[in-house]
């Protein structure tokens, strides 16, 4: 279950989520008469064939009850309108039903978090949300087991001031999450947020963009994560290649375990794990051994 970011629509759990609602509510069948409808008027008036009929998605209508996920301006207000009609309300309805159901507290979909996902889907959309539900938001969304940054957005939205809050008047809210694509062109989610931080890898290797996902398990603990860590990067100072072929208890420009004059070996001052015997094999080895340092770990 992959997520990019602690916020809001920022994890596939959400977009699970979202893509049964849509469904459920039955703006996929509106779209697909939509595109159907706008096939038969095609300005071509040429007859659909099979891969056209298969790629509506491509060059068709999108609803969805996130506005984020509709396409286009015209689609959000189609899609606001049908759920104001009733829609949204049976939605709430049917999930408010289930709080007290059997089995609520351990639903992978817990019945609490998709209604705060169905009033935040709304909010985007610019519905009109009816008093009952917004008081059952403000109750329900402290422990619906929203991420730490969902939490706060659904604070902002529903707590904030007359320039944060949602605006129950039919006016768009913006919950200010980065999509996927977004999220990688900024650099990705803060090293602290991902389950595997950069940290591990070394600057400029291999990062882990997931950061823990609601329903998902948690990040590794710090003592945990600090002894990974430690272990990556003895792995990668041992690393055998033909230039480097010695472990990291002896010098590894020359093998030898002491150092000048019988002293200890000497630990490069960046990684704190390859050792040298002088500062002659230290710098004949930099240019093998720059390829896999990294700065320590806290506490190294």
């Amino acid at each position: 279950m992959g997520a990019w970011g602690l916020g809001l629509f920022q994890s596939d759990y959400d977009y699970d989520i979202i893509d049964d609602l849509t469904s459920e509510v039955g703006l996929r069948q509106l779209e697909e008469e939509a595109n159907k409808a706008a096939a038969k008027h095609d300005k071509h008036d040429k007859k659909p064939t099979k891969t056209d009929e298969d790629d509506y998605d491509d060059r068709g209508v999108h609803y969805s009850v996130f506005a984020d996920h509709c396409s286009s301006a015209e689609a959000v207000e189609v899609v606001k309108k049908y759920m104001e009609a009733g829609p949204l309300a049976q939605l709430v309805a049917k999930y408010e039903a289930k709080l007290t159901g059997p089995g609520a507290a351990e639903a992978y979909h817990p019945p609490q978090y998709i209604l705060v996902l169905i009033g935040a889907c709304a909010m985007t959309l610019g519905c009109t949300l009816a008093p009952p539900f917004l008081a059952l938001l403000k109750k329900l969304y402290a422990t619906a087991g929203l991420m730490r940054d969902a939490k706060a957005q659904m604070h902002k939205a529903l707590h904030g001031g007359p320039k944060d809050a949602f605006v129950n008047d039919g006016t768009a809210y913006d919950f200010g999450s980065l999509g996927l694509h977004d999220t990688m062109a900024a650099g990705g989610p803060p090293d602290e947020d991902t389950m595997y931080p950069e940290s591990i890898y070394g600057k400029g290797g291999v990062k882990m963009m997931n950061v823990q996902s609601p329903g998902g398990f948690p990040p590794l603990p710090p003592d945990v994560m600090a002894d990974l860590r430690k272990k990556m990067q003895e792995s990668r100072a041992a690393r055998a290649t033909p230039q480097q072929e010695y472990g990291p208890d002896v010098c590894g420009g020359c093998g030898t375990k002491e150092g000048e004059g019988g002293k200890e070996l000497m630990r490069c001052a960046k990684c704190k794990v390859r050792r040298y015997c002088g500062r002659e094999c230290q710098k004949k080895h930099w240019k093998v051994h720059k390829g896999v340092c990294c700065a320590a770990a806290p506490g190294m």
